[in-house]
């Protein structure tokens, strides 16, 4: 069809203008048809316009087909056209007719395209305004140059066109941009189920974005259908997905229904099964800190502040806790939060559901009581452990924080609690340093020059130590870094110290810091007073009071040598520290100490040293707690330091600081260790060494002592300070033989005061060699020393002490087998007898005794030596002293041999002044009666050994008898188990020295019980069994009532055990040993001896104790 004006024959009108009247020309429509000027396209065809543009082409229509009702966010749409409907939409000349829709000023749409609207009615102002400024050449570089112009006009122009019947668009939209989630995060695992995306608008060249196509892959991403989803919109949710790994992947289509080709992706997104709750601290805006502590109840949900000070010992700390459940589910029951300080548990409180991700707190709990010092103040969420967590180890917050200290007023004592354990509660402690919990204790310093406090647990087998601080500054500032820490043992003081006048600090604190279990304890606070240099003075400390603390002022004048001294007359452990004008702070044991001394008794203690600045040094003088700090007296004294005499080893060569020589042979250099010294009538030359060790001069005097008794003196006046001096002395000292103990003494008389009493002496323990005494000789020599005396003098040498003894020979030589030394004292004095080996060199003799006779009272002791045992040797015997200061006589004797006793011996004796006489017999078994006839008016006793062991004394012989007293006889009966050697000794039993004279007899058979079964002989029958273990039954007879002992002895002749001591009747009887000494002991093994004793016989018996 050909447009009526076609033909017409009027001029074109320029450009724009023709332009203009192009996009005005006849716009008359009709369905499935298509007009324009110039131009005719048949239905179905499409045409270019003759100016190119990218925007803009023509499509022929086609059938319209069926419309869709696409989906969108917000429900159904107008109906659209399908992708590729191209009926009823004209594509000449339609932008007469898009032109004046476009300039119409109402918005009225054409009802035969009624799917679309008249979108634009702007009127003809931007029309001519396109013309005008943009200079369009033809109706399509006008639409253009218009779209370009009014771009927010775009979409409307198109839909414009459309209501028209024309189709403009025939481009694809591009991807949409900036794709993301808000709900989720690319790749992090996440329990929300639902995910929510937003995007910008997809571009679209004209018609504009229709909507999008959606696609939820998995694993990978992957290109949506092109059927439509969504509408125009920028966000989407989707429904709740399955546990597992997503991608969103989104595509555009325009108005037009041209679809992208391409499309955009996002993820992976991770769905997991949701977890439990997850309890933990959490730290909002104007809260400090996750737990904080208050000196009121004034904090709010917003604002929770750690105060400048924390009042401690005082119920007003109030307490703010705050958490957060980060987990993916609420709690499923209430749960509690609990507060612990120093990991004790104080308070709690309890919440119930917390949803996911929200807070919850407590505000203002409280008040509770928190003792001074610093303590570790922590909270525990979910503290029963009632809720399942993801997590259960991020439930804690615990910071330390800083309480105001008890002040502990001068000159007082105050009790206190237990302190915290020091680490108490340090696991939960997740904020801040930590340093040990502590009792905070202050002492206020504006009065007075030098303060201490001391602490001390009231159960001595408890401990407390403490450390001195700066003064604590606040909450949060105090009690870590220390300027002393004390840590003295259980029942020690501990004491910290402050010097003023090195720093002028008001006020210190003291943490007091609990070492195990300590319990409650107690602390002093000590403020110095003055004492003047050279002063002595007593101070009474009141009962309680652990210490006193005292200054004295040094001047130039006094520079040096100073001491001071304290002690208690009343005993008890005492300490002295001295401490320099330059202490400033620290303990009783650290910082700038002159020195300290103590004793256990409250004896004399000192402190020495050489001072040379001027100024204030400070005195402490405490006890122990162990003594209870009872009312006392305490005695100081300061002043010039005094000389320190002592003993010496004055060169390399020289053996010790007092040296025995058997020669006037020692020089000052050269005095050694003798190989022998000689027993009187021989001399002994002494050899001294001294030293003045003190910083002032003093004279020096001192003695010698042997066993403990005066022997001499050397004095050498008066030596100035390190003087050192020997002396070699020339007298000659005759002394007695045996083992002795030599000791020199300076200042012996301690007539000097000194710094050290305690180097004064030296002693050492030396052998005399004795003379032999061959059988038959005889001696009366002097009492032997006193075993022990002398013995703390020689404390310090280097060999161990043994008893003083006086020292005697028995040759082994000559003829018979049975030897013996005896001794007797004099008057009413106590000595005993040692066997040992012959002595070696000076030192090495009269040790360990291998036997010995240890009789009580004044009674002839002897030793025989068996040489039917052993060999022929020597032996030396050494006397001790057990009681009284009398002479002894000694004799040496030997056995002749009988050989088979005749019944009778006649014109025997004990020779003038000896004590013993010997006969050896070989006696068969069987009973056998022995009967010493006394022809004297002497006391003799009468005793049998039998052959076997080595050494016999009185004690340990088969029989004794000496029950007759002066000139009276004595009798033995006793049975002779087997054939063999036996040792008859007839012994004095008083002080005669004239000779006596005797009779032997020997009766062999005779039967030991009678008639009447009443035993005729007393007699010590055996044992049974023998050896034994555990115990044994001792047999024996009485042939008259009769008063009798049976005693236990051990090889050396101890006693051991006193079985039986009463009187009983004659007849059999015996005794149990169960091996037990006198204190109930079991002995050891090895051999015994049990003796029976009366005054009608007695006997004895070898006993051998096995394990």
């Amino acid at each position: 069809m050909t447009c009526p004006h076609a033909a017409s024959s009027s001029p074109a009108p320029p450009g724009p203008i023709a332009a203009l009247m192009a996009v005005f020309r006849c716009a008359r429509t009709l369905p499935g048809k298509t007009e324009s000027c110039g131009t005719s396209t048949a239905t179905g065809s499409t045409t270019k316009w003759p100016v190119g543009n990218p925007l803009i082409t023509a499509t022929a229509c086609a059938t319209p087909t069926r419309p869709i009702i696409a989906a969108t966010a917000s429900g159904a749409r107008r109906a659209r056209p399908s992708p590729g409907w191209k009926g009823g939409l004209r594509s000449t000349p339609w932008p007469s007719a898009n032109g004046l829709r476009v300039m119409d000023s109402a918005q009225d749409s054409h009802g035969v395209y009624g799917s679309y609207t008249d979108a634009l009615a702007v009127g003809d102002a931007s029309l001519f305004e396109v013309c005008a400024q943009d200079n369009p050449t033809g109706s399509i570089d006008f639409i253009n140059k218009y779209i370009a112009r009014y771009p927010a006009y775009r979409e409307g122009f198109w839909e414009t066109a459309a209501n028209c019947g024309f189709q403009m668009d025939n481009t694809a939209p591009l991807m949409v941009t900036n794709l993301s989630s808000t709900s989720h995060t690319a790749g992090v695992s996440s329990p929300d189920p639902t995910v929510t995306f937003t995007w910008t608008r997809a571009y679209d060249n004209l018609s504009g974005i229709q909507g999008y196509g959606l696609y939820i892959s998995s694993p990978s991403p992957g290109l949506p259908a092109d059927t439509q989803d969504i509408g125009d919109v920028t966000s989407y949710t989707t429904e709740a997905l399955s546990p597992g790994t997503y991608y969103f992947n989104i595509r555009s289509v325009d108005n037009a229904g041209n679809w992208d080709g391409d499309y955009a992706h996002w993820g992976p997104i991770v769905i997991r099964e949701a977890e439990p709750a997850d309890l933990t601290p959490y730290l909002p805006p104007g809260w400090d800190y996750e737990l904080v502590p208050c000196d009121d109840d004034d904090s709010i949900t917003s604002s929770a502040e750690v105060p400048d000070y924390l009042p401690g010992n005082t119920t007003l700390t109030y307490w703010n806790m705050r958490g957060i459940n980060q987990g993916d589910v609420p709690t499923s029951v209430p749960f509690n939060g609990a507060l612990n300080v120093d990991g004790e548990h104080v308070q709690s409180v309890n919440w119930g559901t917390v949803n996911a991700g929200q807070q919850y707190q407590a505000l203002n709990i409280g008040p509770i009581m928190v003792p001074g010092g610093r303590h570790s103040f922590t909270c525990r969420h979910d503290s029963e452990d009632n809720i399942p967590e993801t997590d259960e180890n991020n439930n804690v917050f615990g910071r330390q924080f800083i309480w105001t200290p008890l002040t502990v007023a001068v000159n007082s004592t105050r009790g206190r609690p237990a302190p915290p354990t020091q680490t108490g509660g340090w696991n939960e402690v997740t904020s801040g340093t930590k340093w040990y919990n502590s009792d905070g204790l202050r002492m206020f310093t504006n009065e007075g020059w030098w303060h201490a406090m001391a602490v001390w647990a009231n159960d001595n087998q408890l401990d407390v130590d403490a450390r001195l601080h700066a003064a604590s500054q606040g909450a949060e500032n105090g009690f870590a870094n220390y300027l002393g820490y004390s840590s003295n043992w259980a029942g020690e003081l501990d004491i910290v110290v402050a010097n003023r006048n090195m720093n002028n600090a008001a006020s210190w604190d003291v943490g007091v810091l609990a070492y195990g279990n300590p319990g409650s304890y107690k602390a002093y606070h000590a403020r110095s007073s003055h004492v003047s240099f050279g002063d002595s003075l007593t101070v009474a400390l009141s009962d309680g009071e652990p210490m006193l603390l005292r200054e004295f002022y040094l001047y130039d004048s006094q520079h040096g040598p100073v001491s001071v001294t304290a002690q208690c007359s009343t005993g008890g452990a005492l300490h002295l520290v001295v401490m320099h004008r330059n202490y400033a702070t620290g303990t009783a044991t650290s910082g700038n100490i002159v020195g300290s001394a103590h004793s256990l008794d409250g004896s004399l203690i000192r402190v020495s040293g050489d001072l040379t600045e001027t100024g204030w040094y400070g005195i402490l003088v405490y006890g122990d707690p162990t003594d209870g700090f009872p009312a006392r007296d305490i005695t100081i004294e300061v002043g010039t330091t005094p000389p320190d005499l002592a003993v010496r080893l004055p060169s390399p060569w020289w053996y010790a600081p007092i040296v025995p020589r058997p020669a006037w042979d020692g020089s000052p250099t050269v005095c050694l260790l003798p190989d022998t010294l000689y027993a009187a009538p021989n001399p002994t030359y002494l050899n001294v060494a001294a030293i003045n060790n003190g910083p002032v001069s003093s004279p020096l005097p001192s003695r010698v002592y042997r066993d403990g008794s005066y022997a001499g003196y050397v004095n050498w006046g008066t030596l100035a300070p390190g003087t050192q001096v020997t002396y070699n002395w020339d007298h000659e000292f005759i002394w007695t033989s045996g083992r002795h103990t030599l000791s020199y003494r300076v200042d012996a008389l301690q007539e000097i005061e000194e710094t050290n009493e305690n180097n004064n002496i030296y002693g050492e323990q030396y052998v005399w060699g004795p003379s032999e005494m061959l059988p038959g000789a005889f001696t009366v020599r002097p009492a032997p020393p006193a075993p022990y005396n002398g013995y703390g003098d020689v404390s310090g040498s280097n060999n161990p002490f043994f008893a003083n003894c006086d020292g005697l020979r028995l040759a082994g030589t000559g003829t018979g087998y049975w030897k013996a030394m005896a001794i007797r004292p004099e008057g009413t004095s106590d000595f005993d007898l040692r066997v040992h080996d012959p002595a070696v060199g000076s030192q090495d003799g009269y040790k360990t005794a291998l036997f010995g006779s240890y009789g009580s009272g004044q009674v002839t002791e002897y030793i025989l030596m068996n040489y039917n045992a052993m060999s022929l040797q020597d032996f030396d015997v050494g006397v001790t002293r057990w009681d009284g200061n009398d002479s002894y006589r000694a004799h040496a004797a030997k056995s002749s041999y009988y050989g088979n006793p005749d019944p009778s011996y006649t014109g025997l004796s004990i020779m003038a002044n000896r004590l013993v006489a010997m006969y050896e017999f070989s006696l068969d078994d069987g009973d056998w009666s022995i009967e010493l006839e006394n022809l004297s008016g002497d006391d003799l006793g009468l005793a049998i050994h039998k052959d076997g062991e080595p050494f016999h004394n009185r004690y340990t012989a088969y029989g004794v008898a000496n029950t007759n007293g002066a000139g009276g006889d004595e009798t033995l009966v006793l049975p002779m188990v087997e054939n063999d050697y036996y040792c008859v000794v007839v012994y004095r039993a008083d002080d005669s020295t004239d000779r006596a004279d005797f009779n032997l007899h020997f009766n062999a058979g005779l039967s030991p019980v009678g008639d009447d079964g009443i035993p005729q002989v007393t007699r010590l029958v055996g044992a049974y069994p023998n050896p034994f273990n555990p115990q044994t039954q001792i047999d024996f007879d009485l042939s008259r009532t009769d008063h009798a002992q049976v005693v236990i002895y051990d090889a050396q002749g101890r006693v051991i055990r006193h079985l039986v001591d009463e009187t009983l009747r004659a007849g059999h009887h015996s005794a149990v040993w169960m091996g037990k000494d006198d204190s109930g002991r079991q002995v050891a093994s090895g051999v015994y001896f049990a003796r029976l004793e009366s005054r009608s016989g007695s006997g004895l018996t070898k006993l051998v104790l096995v394990k």
